[in-house]
Parts: structure tokens; C-alpha cells; sequence
């Protein structure tokens, strides 16, 4: 482990090894726990993927590389973050650590740690059996409230970079300082795809909507090349014009999880109307009022519906 401080206006030192006290350990890798727990839940965020060989190549130096191979790296990947940072950004402290876990092998990475309490108190239990209070100063982040990390594992396929589902709610000068792509999540994937089909393709958005759960979890383009054959309409234009939009986004969709139930929303003044797509299109219709005077929304039941209050 090694770490160094953070800021627009710093000017860190070529770095040295740290000492890893128990505490300290514990610490560091309830970090690292939490971040691979946030990577498995349902809607987590995909991994990450390096857009630039020197990152890469850095990144594996910590994972894999000699001691100098490392001290090196972490030089190099410290002022890339600083080189990032402006006025406007958190100063914090840098840790760029190697460990071997018990379920991902050896890990490595950096990780932004930032002050959350200038003022704090812990207790402790004396082998007494009585209570101590004690004051800390500048409490950093707790495991599972990390918000800038990255991480590379033995068990992930190389060019591919943990991040943490938190990264994505911040700024972007973290994963663009080290050349990460980041991807959106599942849920929001799914969002963005139903948003390209209605752009490019809204006559076919029903049809779309009914094959969806029929075809296979994948890429944009799998995914598209399925659909394609359910769909007589979705062409290969159209179906390569989705394709780049999902593709090319601030914030790509790497991935498309159709076992989603995929959901529409009206919003009529102060009404909400929402349902899964498919249902929606089959049974609400919307049009322009016959006067000319705002629009109309139908809903169509089978059963008369019942009113609910809250």
C-alpha cells in the first residue's frame, strides 16, 4: 500500500511503501468487500473498461508488476488525479493497494478516500469491561460510503475495471483521469434502448415491446440482431441506428437485460399513468381532444377499475 494526498494544488512526492497495522487492514479491505458486494447486486453497475492501453498497462503494474513496477504506477496514477482535479473537487487521499482476497484473488487498484467528518468520536471497550470515548479527527469514508474506487481482480477478465455502483453519481474527473469507461446500469439500459426505439422507430415500439422478453440478454447490437427477426419492421438501418446511439452515449449501454420488466409512464398535469410497456401500448391511447382543447387519455379495462386512496 502506498498513499498520498490529493488536491488541485498538490504536488505529491514520488511515493514509498506503507506500514499496514491490523486496523488499518480491516479497513482498507472492508473497502474492497464492499465495493465487489455493490458490483453483484441486481441493478449494479457493468465493469467498467480501460479506453487507453497506458491505463491498462498501469493498473496491471499495481496488480501484477515488481515493487518499483508499482511505486511507478502509483506515481503515475496520483498525478493523473491531481492533473483531473480543479477548485470545485474534494481534496482527499489516494491509496493505491494490491491484496489477495479469500473470493476474487489478488486485487489492486486505487481508491479516493475522503474526509466525512473533520470531528468524530469512537468507543472503545477496555479488557475492564468499562467504556472509553475517544475523539478522531478527519474520519474518512466508511466501507460501503466509498464513493471514488477502482479495482482490477484475478477473477475478472482482463481490461475490465471495477468501479463501484457510487461512481457513477458522481463527477467524472475520477474514472477520466484513469481512462475508464463507464457503463450505465441495467435498469437505466433498458430505459435508454425504449428511448432509441421510440426515436428512431416508434411505430414498431408495441411490436419491440412484445419480443423483448422472448429474446436473449445482451449486447445492444445481440440483442438488436434478435429482435430484428421478430420484428419484420426493425431493418438493419434502423437497427444500426439504435445501435450507435446505446453505443456512443456519455455513458454507454454495454449490456441489455430483457428478462427486465420494462416500464412506461404518462404524466397528465397532476395523473400518473404507468404500467409495463407492453401492457400500456396494448391498452392506453392517447389523443388530441376532439375541440382542439388539450389531449385525452384512455385507458382501457376489462373489469371497471377501483379507486385506491392515500
Amino acid at each position: 500500500m502506498t498513499y498520498a494526498r490529493v488536491a488541485a494544488d498538490a504536488a505529491p512526492r514520488f511515493p514509498h511503501f506503507r506500514p499496514i497495522e491490523d486496523g488499518v487492514m480491516g479497513f482498507l479491505g472492508g473497502h474492497v468487500e464492499s465495493l465487489f458486494t455493490m458490483a453483484k447486486a441486481p441493478d449494479a453497475t457493468p465493469p467498467g473498461t480501460f479506453t487507453r492501453h497506458e491505463a491498462q498497462r498501469l493498473f496491471h503494474a499495481l496488480h501484477t508488476g515488481s515493487d518499483a513496477d508499482f511505486l511507478a504506477a502509483a506515481d503515475a496514477l496520483t498525478k493523473r488525479l491531481v492533473g483531473r482535479m480543479n477548485r470545485t473537487t474534494a481534496e482527499g487521499l489516494l491509496v493505491c493497494l494490491r491484496a489477495e482476497t479469500p473470493t476474487d484473488g489478488r486485487v489492486a487498484g486505487a481508491l479516493k478516500l475522503q474526509v466525512v467528518a473533520p470531528n468524530a468520536a469512537v468507543l472503545r471497550a477496555l479488557d475492564s469491561g468499562d467504556l472509553v470515548l475517544t475523539a478522531v479527527k478527519d474520519l474518512l469514508d466508511s466501507p460501503g460510503d466509498l464513493q471514488k474506487g477502482a479495482l482490477v481482480a484475478s477473477s475478472s477478465p482482463a481490461g475490465q475495471v471495477l468501479c463501484g455502483d457510487r461512481v457513477t453519481h458522481i463527477a467524472r474527473y475520477f474514472p477520466e483521469a484513469f481512462d475508464i469507461q463507464i457503463y450505465c446500469r441495467p435498469s437505466v439500459a433498458a430505459k435508454a434502448f425504449f428511448d432509441a426505439v421510440d426515436e428512431y422507430a416508434e411505430s414498431l415500439i408495441s411490436e419491440v415491446a412484445a419480443a423483448w422478453p422472448t429474446v436473449r440478454p445482451g449486447s445492444p447490437r445481440e440483442v438488436l440482431a434478435e429482435l430484428g427477426q421478430k420484428v419484420p419492421g426493425l431493418t438493419a438501418t434502423l437497427r444500426a441506428d439504435i445501435a450507435e446511439r446505446l453505443e456512443t452515449a456519455a455513458r454507454p449501454v454495454a449490456r441489455l437485460d430483457t428478462t427486465r420488466i420494462v416500464k412506461e409512464t404518462y404524466q397528465a398535469d397532476q395523473i400518473t399513468i404507468s404500467g409495463p410497456l407492453e401492457e400500456m401500448r396494448r391498452h392506453v391511447r392517447v389523443a388530441a381532444r376532439p375541440d382542439g382543447d388539450g389531449w385525452q387519455v384512455t385507458v382501457d379495462a376489462a373489469g371497471r377499475p377501483a379507486p385506491s386512496h392515500q
